[in-house]
């Protein structure tokens, strides 16, 4: 796609890095802005998946920086994710070898692949994509991931980006002497912005 579009590519330099590939070109109109896109993938459970969305930390609060980026979170005009839904297959549990004669034989773990490109603050959740690390998670079911009717997609990145800085788990809000976090939904988090304008 990259190619045959003439974009200019950046892959993200190490495992831990934001996103997993920098864009930029006259086919994007990016100017000399890039658009983020990482790779996502989950498997069907019933009518759900998930992903974690990265963190909301780091690169989302020190904008400036390329600790946690490959480029700093400003450089990026939109954040986009290619997400892979599929089936795993269930069952299989024999370790063996194949031979190349026997390659039709080697069964699929994998099936009835779904791909999406969305942006990401249309998939994004409310609340974390894990209990014990500082990401975000997404929505879960499969039509909003295919409609990209996540709780954020109504009000716009700004609001999503507002939302995930100013996020607090229950131990980052005591270390800064709060009793609870001050919002963990949109609705809370509307009441706490109107009392909190920015300044």
């Amino acid at each position: 796609f990259a190619k045959e579009y003439s974009l200019e590519v950046l892959p993200a330099p190490a495992q831990n890095k934001y996103p997993d590939f920098s864009l930029r070109g006259e086919a994007l109109n990016s100017g000399d802005k890039w658009v983020a896109l990482d790779i996502k993938s989950g498997y069907r459970d019933g009518n759900r998946t998930k992903f974690t969305l990265g963190t909301y930390r780091g690169y989302m609060r020190d904008q400036e920086s390329t600790q946690y980026s490959t480029l700093p979170y400003k450089s990026y005009m939109s954040h986009w994710c290619l997400c892979i839904i599929y089936t795993r297959a269930e069952g299989i549990t024999e370790e063996r070898k194949y031979t190349l004669e026997e390659i039709d034989k080697i069964p699929t773990i994998c099936s009835d692949f779904e791909v999406h490109l969305h942006e990401k603050y249309k998939l994004a959740s409310y609340t974390p994509g894990s209990g014990n690390t500082a990401n975000i998670g997404s929505v879960t079911s499969l039509d909003d991931i295919r409609n990209e009717t996540g709780p954020f997609a109504q009000y716009g990145v700004e609001v999503f980006e507002d939302y995930w800085i100013n996020y607090m788990r229950k131990e980052d809000a005591e270390r800064l002497g709060l009793k609870e976090p001050p919002y963990h939904d949109i609705k809370s988090y509307f009441e706490w912005r109107k009392n909190n304008p920015k300044t």
